[in-house]
């Protein structure tokens, strides 16, 4: 007489997860505050339109933004090379 058995495999079927799949978010954007806040923690970079870097930090969920005159900002994170512009007004 057969008796059926569960089958079961060493097959993986999950799905791997991207570590940090959201995006970057940056807000509020665009800002005329203090300070910026992201979705995540960071360690990242801000560049100038021209490229220039103009603020780096660590492990941070916000930055102060008090010191930066209007205009159009790269926050970039540097873990995966993502970037948003961020407006200074």
């Amino acid at each position: 007489v057969y008796k059926r058995q569960p089958f079961y495999s060493n097959l993986s079927t999950d799905i791997k997860e991207l570590e940090n799949a959201e995006s970057l978010s940056v807000y509020p954007n665009p800002s005329n505050g203090d300070e910026v806040f992201f979705n995540q923690k960071i360690t990242g970079q801000v560049y100038n339109i021209s490229g220039v870097l103009v603020k780096s930090f660590q492990n941070k969920w916000s930055i102060p933004v008090f010191d930066l005159q209007s205009g159009i900002y790269i926050v970039r994170n540097e873990k995966n090379g993502e970037s948003v512009k961020l407006v200074i007004q």
